[in-house]
């Protein structure tokens, strides 16, 4: 799969999953998709979409951060590729506007990390991949 932004494409395996590739919340992006393997591109497009991640052992589910108007980054969404956008899940969200987030993968692809960050504090939320349910 790959990431289009404005600056380029990031490819899912060489950035491990695009969870450390979008920090930047001045530019507006959007994400779509396309399966490097088949060429086939998907129809789904993530408006405002900073970061990401592929869950490992999927072929179709993105964890992924969503900022908001004032461009902070303040929700953690669940994406399942072929579904409407609208549909997507709040996995977890930051109300404090002092606090932003971001999505990674451990170097073992068995969690998923939840950053919460601030200049003073930071908090980070685990979850087993072998929890996932699709």
């Amino acid at each position: 799969f790959f990431f289009q932004a404005e600056d380029g494409i990031r490819d899912a395996q060489e950035s491990r999953g695009l969870g450390d590739v979008y920090k930047r919340q001045t530019e507006h992006y959007v994400a779509g998709f396309r399966n490097l393997k088949t060429g086939k591109y998907y129809r789904d497009q993530l408006d405002e979409c900073v970061n990401m991640v592929f869950a490992p052992g999927t072929d179709n589910l993105v964890y992924y951060v969503e900022q908001d108007l004032d461009r902070r980054t303040h929700q953690i969404r669940k994406h399942i590729l072929g579904t409407e956008h609208e549909s997507d899940v709040v996995v977890f969200e930051e109300k404090d506007k002092g606090f932003y987030l971001d999505v990674n993968l451990t170097k073992d692809s068995k969690y998923i990390t939840f950053n919460v960050n601030s200049k003073e504090a930071s908090e980070v939320w685990v979850l087993s991949l072998s929890l996932i349910h699709i």
